[in-house]
């Protein structure tokens, strides 16, 4: 059963830790330019309005917001993608419960297991607890991916915020400069 399980998680996760991987490394090139930011800030001392300081700060800030709105494309893909697997999920969940109620109805319809009926009652039997396997599996990889969209939704809203954030600072370097 580990390696079914294994098996499941792998398929919920598919495509999220290429994306993981990009977020990372598009987060290193933020926090690259967020220090040169912090530097330039620093060295401004009484000139932080001064042409250059402000010219600076403004390149720092584009880079910021290069990178943010690359994370944030990249975070929307992977949102999108947990979304259809979340849909496809409750699609298997719906199939496998309509074939468990089909076995369980065929079986009820044979009534009480007798010498004649016996064959057919032990392939339902064994019918029903693999659609039973099936639909737990369904409900938890639905379950993973459904937790998967919620996560990359607060990522989202998250990266927007601080795009917007960014946004402003952005805007009022600019209107220094004139």
């Amino acid at each position: 059963d580990g390696m079914a399980e294994e098996v499941r998680v792998s398929i919920v996760l598919e495509g999220e830790e290429e994306y993981n991987q990009k977020i990372e490394s598009i987060n290193r090139a933020c926090r690259l330019w967020e220090s040169n930011l912090q530097k330039v800030k620093s060295a401004q001392g009484g000139q932080a309005d001064s042409v250059e300081s402000l010219n600076e700060r403004l390149e720092a800030l584009r880079q910021i917001q290069e990178k943010l709105n690359e994370k944030l494309e990249a975070a929307n893909k992977v949102l999108e993608s947990a979304k259809s697997r979340q849909e496809a999920y409750a699609e298997e969940v719906s199939r496998v419960r309509e074939n468990l109620q089909r076995a369980e109805e065929s079986q009820r319809a044979l009534g009480e297991q007798t010498e004649e009926n016996a064959g057919e009652y032990a392939r339902l039997s064994g019918e029903i607890a693999r659609y039973r396997e099936e639909l737990q599996a369904a409900e938890e990889n639905q379950q993973r991916a459904e937790d998967s969209a919620a996560d990359w939704g607060i990522r989202v809203n998250e990266i927007q915020t601080e795009l917007n954030n960014l946004n402003q600072e952005l805007e009022a370097n600019e209107t220094r400069l004139g």
